[in-house]
């Protein structure tokens, strides 16, 4: 029984070494000292370039809403295109917006917003 408690101790004893040595060496891995060549900075030519294949994807959308109901005839405008202020966006379908929200209605709507009706709706 002795003999067994010894070997016990033994293998405790070897583990708790072993996991010193493990962590001496992972510091001494941390913090040697790093080889480092340094160089003057001097204008030239690239004479290195990488070239990758990917995708540019914008991370910022615009909520474009109206105060008119109905449906897209239209889109003037693509993804990604520049627009400018008073461009033409996009065409309701405007037989559904004069049935369903009447005329004077739909001029009054015209008219809070700034706008005049018909053809081109810029102030």
């Amino acid at each position: 029984m002795e003999h067994s408690r010894r070997k016990k101790g033994l293998r405790i004893a070897l583990a708790v070494l072993v996991v010193l040595l493990i962590g001496a060496a992972s510091y001494w891995y941390a913090t040697r000292p790093l080889s480092v060549q340094a160089a003057t900075v001097v204008r030239g030519t690239v004479q290195e370039t990488l070239a990758l294949d990917g995708d540019v994807v914008l991370d910022r959308q615009s909520l474009v809403v109206s105060t008119l109901n109905g449906r897209v005839r239209d889109l003037a405008i693509e993804e990604g295109d520049d627009v400018e202020k008073g461009q033409l966006l996009a065409v309701l379908d405007t037989a559904a917006v004069f049935d369903a929200a009447g005329v004077e209605r739909t001029v009054a709507i015209f008219r809070e917003a700034g706008l005049r009706p018909g053809p081109s709706n810029s102030p």
